[in-house]
Protein backbone atom coordinates (compact mmCIF):
# COMPACT_ATOMS: atom_id res chain seq x y z
CA UNK A 1 0.00 0.00 0.00
CA UNK A 2 1.10 3.36 -0.66
CA UNK A 3 1.08 6.21 2.09
CA UNK A 4 1.07 9.60 1.34
CA UNK A 5 3.07 12.07 2.64
CA UNK A 6 2.57 15.76 2.25
CA UNK A 7 5.31 18.30 3.18
CA UNK A 8 5.45 21.97 2.91
CA UNK A 9 8.86 23.77 1.87
CA UNK A 10 10.20 26.78 1.22
CA UNK A 11 8.30 27.92 -2.34
CA UNK A 12 5.65 25.68 -2.46
CA UNK A 13 2.94 28.24 -2.11
CA UNK A 14 4.21 30.25 -4.74
CA UNK A 15 3.95 27.09 -6.62
CA UNK A 16 0.38 26.24 -5.90
CA UNK A 17 -0.85 29.25 -6.85
CA UNK A 18 1.01 29.72 -10.10
CA UNK A 19 -0.67 26.00 -10.75
CA UNK A 20 -3.80 26.98 -9.84
CA UNK A 21 -3.80 29.83 -12.06
CA UNK A 22 -2.77 27.81 -14.89
CA UNK A 23 -5.52 25.47 -14.31
CA UNK A 24 -8.23 28.02 -13.85
CA UNK A 25 -7.11 29.95 -17.06
CA UNK A 26 -6.90 26.26 -19.01
CA UNK A 27 -10.56 25.04 -17.63
CA UNK A 28 -12.43 28.11 -18.68
CA UNK A 29 -10.50 28.54 -21.93
CA UNK A 30 -11.68 24.89 -22.50
CA UNK A 31 -15.28 25.24 -21.28
CA UNK A 32 -15.71 28.29 -23.58
CA UNK A 33 -14.68 26.42 -26.35
CA UNK A 34 -16.54 23.33 -26.12
CA UNK A 35 -19.66 24.82 -25.84
CA UNK A 36 -19.06 26.53 -28.81
CA UNK A 37 -18.27 23.22 -30.24
CA UNK A 38 -21.45 21.86 -29.48
CA UNK A 39 -23.60 24.99 -30.41
CA UNK A 40 -21.52 24.86 -33.85
CA UNK A 41 -22.66 21.32 -34.89
CA UNK A 42 -26.33 21.37 -34.24
CA UNK A 43 -29.30 23.15 -35.66
CA UNK A 44 -30.53 26.74 -34.21
CA UNK A 45 -33.17 24.80 -32.95
CA UNK A 46 -31.18 22.08 -31.04
CA UNK A 47 -29.00 24.58 -29.38
CA UNK A 48 -30.33 24.25 -25.75
CA UNK A 49 -30.02 20.37 -26.14
CA UNK A 50 -26.69 20.70 -26.90
CA UNK A 51 -25.37 22.73 -24.14
CA UNK A 52 -27.20 20.87 -22.08
CA UNK A 53 -25.91 17.87 -22.78
CA UNK A 54 -22.77 19.27 -22.99
CA UNK A 55 -22.73 20.48 -19.49
CA UNK A 56 -23.96 17.29 -18.32
CA UNK A 57 -21.24 15.33 -19.86
CA UNK A 58 -18.38 18.28 -18.01
CA UNK A 59 -20.36 18.05 -14.71
CA UNK A 60 -20.32 13.91 -14.87
CA UNK A 61 -16.50 13.69 -15.35
CA UNK A 62 -15.19 16.67 -13.24
CA UNK A 63 -17.63 14.53 -10.65
CA UNK A 64 -16.87 11.43 -11.33
CA UNK A 65 -13.54 11.20 -12.53
CA UNK A 66 -11.64 12.19 -9.65
CA UNK A 67 -13.82 9.45 -7.54
CA UNK A 68 -12.81 6.57 -10.60
CA UNK A 69 -9.12 7.59 -10.60
CA UNK A 70 -8.90 8.68 -7.02
CA UNK A 71 -9.88 4.69 -6.53
CA UNK A 72 -6.91 3.53 -8.47
CA UNK A 73 -4.21 5.14 -6.17
CA UNK A 74 -3.94 2.40 -3.37
CA UNK A 75 -3.34 -0.15 -6.28
CA UNK A 76 -0.84 1.70 -8.77
CA UNK A 77 0.34 5.25 -7.26
CA UNK A 78 0.20 8.67 -7.80
CA UNK A 79 2.36 8.47 -10.90
CA UNK A 80 0.73 5.56 -12.40
CA UNK A 81 -2.96 7.45 -12.28
CA UNK A 82 -1.04 10.89 -13.37
CA UNK A 83 -0.48 8.80 -16.79
CA UNK A 84 -3.93 7.34 -16.99
CA UNK A 85 -5.45 10.37 -16.77
CA UNK A 86 -2.89 11.99 -19.30
CA UNK A 87 -3.52 8.77 -21.51
CA UNK A 88 -7.64 9.34 -21.31
CA UNK A 89 -6.66 13.38 -22.05
CA UNK A 90 -4.54 12.29 -25.12
CA UNK A 91 -8.00 9.46 -26.20
CA UNK A 92 -10.37 12.32 -25.93
CA UNK A 93 -8.13 14.69 -27.76
CA UNK A 94 -7.98 11.73 -30.48
CA UNK A 95 -11.71 11.45 -30.35
CA UNK A 96 -12.33 15.00 -31.17
CA UNK A 97 -10.12 15.37 -33.88
CA UNK A 98 -11.74 12.30 -35.43
CA UNK A 99 -15.18 13.55 -34.94
CA UNK A 100 -14.68 16.76 -35.79
CA UNK A 101 -13.30 16.21 -39.31
CA UNK A 102 -16.24 13.73 -39.72
CA UNK A 103 -18.92 16.48 -38.51
CA UNK A 104 -20.08 18.85 -40.85
CA UNK A 105 -20.30 22.48 -40.27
Amino acid sequence: MHHVRVEAGGGQGAVLLVGGALLGVGYGTLISAGQAFAIARVPRDRTGIAVASFFLVVDAGTGFGPVLLGGLVPLLGFRAVFLVGAGLGVLALAGYLLFARRTPR
